[in-house]
């Protein structure tokens, strides 16, 4: 198991000048026996930034993470408080370090002095939780941010304006970031609601976020309205401090970063293999070779082919991510949401089992029942007809393959799914859900882009189409694994 040690939990700025960048560093060592995983570097301050030279530390090895500081104009105290994402088990996953130090006349330079020196600069007016129930009906606004952050001030006035234009309709939920807890819930929040900004303060409003000084001023009373106007509900964690982000054990969390790119790559492998999609592009090569293409039309024809059926599967996936994250917004839809991709993947699972056991003892690829409907297959067989006899063939190419990959969808769509929904909420993934579906739909492709590569050889549409019918059985086995597969992953994250 990893260890980390820290050279020092706070580290003190001193004495600096008004509206200077200050540099401090941290020292993250591994006294453990296995790789320290760094996850996501949080600072509760937009005026601050964090790097570090390394995210995975080998045992006996260290790493630096170092903090650049912005000084307001105004004297007084600063601080702020940093959260490390680590991949140890338990309380010890969270590193909660902080900077200090203290902004005073210097260099020709003279500090502006505050109301009240006594707090650090920025220091917003006190807050806490509200102690009154919410109205049934009212909107929360979870405002998580730091008392200490530079405009903070303007922010807790804009809060302030808002409670009294919106009244019983709104009900504020202050999280203030110095509180260890407070901060760990900000990223049960951030997966939930696709945040990637390193620094607070964020509002969670509804199905929306804003994040940082700026935004916050200026689109607090707008998100509102469309909020309320959409009767929409914020999201709540079942228990926020309880569990890591993600709700899953920390355990498992540890080891998500782990293989969650390669189950993403091989769903979509196995996905583009699958037979629904393998019998549409023998039937593709087929139609090229009745129609007596030239090797250099099969490549432009080939190219546009899979060109539109990647961008267009990538779509289908970016739209059905975002009605994921939607759904996600209200935490008993979400899971129930979850449990019910589950509950399909289970089913599939066992479908495919079915069709390899028939498969097995009848060698009749006719027994396999599991894939499109015969009148999809027909319509895919006479878009591909009527596309590729048209005078333009790279235009042709496209519009088959968009048509394809939507009707194919229907088939595809059911590894497709629950890898989404695995993405959507597995914590780690959320964030760099764009990535995962592009590289899904990348070795989705890959089957695709090596047989039309095989045909281009020379390889005649009877040879693959024989392959298909002596693999079946083994393409058959391996897709009710990898619907099991899902199916486990997807409940993991509820």
């Amino acid at each position: 198991m990893p260890r980390v040690v820290v050279d020092k939990q706070v580290h003190e700025f001193g004495d600096a000048g008004p509206e200077e960048t200050l540099k401090g560093q941290f020292r993250l060592a591994n006294a453990g026996t296995a790789d320290l995983e760094i996850g996501r570097l949080r600072i509760d301050c937009v005026c601050a930034r964090l790097r570090i030279d390394g995210k995975r530390i080998a045992p006996g090895g260290c790493a630096l993470l170092e903090v650049e500081y912005d000084t307001p104009r105004t004297a007084g105290p600063i601080a702020s408080n940093i959260l490390v994402e680590t991949n140890l088990a338990g309380e010890g996953r969270y590193l909660h370090l902080k900077v200090t130090g203290k902004v005073v006349s210097r260099g020709g330079k003279t500090a502006e002095v505050a109301a009240a020196t006594t707090e650090p600069a920025g220091q917003a007016r006190p807050a806490t939780r509200p102690s009154s129930p919410p109205e049934p009906g009212s909107l929360r606004v979870v405002a998580m941010y730091s008392p200490t952050c530079a405009g903070c001030d303007r922010m807790e006035k804009a809060l302030e304006g808002s409670e009294r234009r919106w009244g019983s309709r709104v009900w504020i939920d202050r999280r203030l970031l110095d509180d260890v807890a407070n901060f760990r819930d900000l990223l049960v929040y951030e997966d939930h609601y696709g945040s990637t900004e390193s620094a607070a303060p964020k509002f969670f409003i509804g199905g929306q976020y804003l994040a940082g000084v700026k935004d916050i001023t200026d689109r607090l009373d707008q998100v509102i309205e469309c909020e309320l106007a959409r009767g929409s509900v914020t999201f709540f964690p079942d228990a926020p401090s309880a569990r890591p982000a993600g709700g899953l054990p920390s355990e498992i969390l540890a080891r998500f970063q782990g293989f969650s790119v390669g189950a993403v790559a091989v769903a979509g492998l196995i996905d583009g293999i699958n037979p629904c999609a393998f019998t549409t592009i023998i039937f593709f090569l087929s139609m090229l070779a009745y129609l007596g293409k030239s090797r250099r039309q099969m490549a432009l024809v080939g190219v546009g082919f899979t060109a539109s059926v990647f961008a267009t599967y990538l779509l289908l996936g970016l739209g059905a991510l975002g009605a994921v994250k939607v759904f996600s917004v209200r935490s008993g839809v979400s899971t129930g949401l979850s449990y019910a991709v589950a509950g399909l993947a289970f089913v599939l699972a066992g479908w495919s089992l079915v069709d390899f056991v028939r498969y097995v003892r009848t060698r009749d690829v006719k027994t396999a029942t599991l894939g499109l409907p015969d009148w999809i297959k027909q319509r895919i067989h006479k878009v591909i007809r009527v596309g590729l006899s048209t005078r333009g063939l790279v235009a042709g190419s496209v519009s088959v393959g968009f048509l394809v990959a939507i009707l194919e969808s229907v088939c595809t769509g059911q590894v497709y799914l629950p890898t989404i929904v695995f993405v959507a909420r597995a914590p780690g993934l959320r964030a760099g859900a764009l990535g995962y579906l592009v590289l899904y739909n990348v070795m989705f492709i890959l089957p695709l882009v090596a047989i039309l590569i095989v045909a281009y050889m020379g390889v005649k549409s009877d040879t693959m189409g024989a392959l298909l019918r002596r693999r079946l059985g083994l393409l058959k086995l391996a897709m009710a694994i990898l619907f099991a597969g899902l199916g486990l992953l997807v409940l993991a994250t509820v």
